[in-house]
């Protein structure tokens, strides 16, 4: 008869420990935030970031479900031009 290994039987602990998969507070890419993270971080009002992006002045991006996110590094370049002399 061949050998064939038998299986083995995981304990509780071995069993539901998952792999390591990717690190939710990764810094590596673009932080995209929500209209009112980017008015509490800004320290403006909801309705100020609603206005400029409904004006295009600062550039959404859309999900699935129609929740629109701003980028953060985008929303504090725009600002950061606007006090060296306007946006360009």
């Amino acid at each position: 008869m061949e050998n064939v290994p038998q299986p083995v039987k995981l304990g509780a602990a071995e069993a539901v420990t998952p792999e390591p998969g990717p690190d939710p507070q990764r810094t590596d890419g673009p932080t995209f935030v929500t209209f009112g993270a980017a008015a509490k971080r800004l320290g403006v009002k909801y309705y100020q970031i609603q206005r400029a992006a409904r004006a295009g002045l600062l550039p959404t991006y859309r999900l699935h479900s129609g929740r629109r996110l701003l980028k953060l590094e985008e929303v504090l370049e725009i600002i950061e031009r606007s006090r060296e002399g306007g946006c360009k």
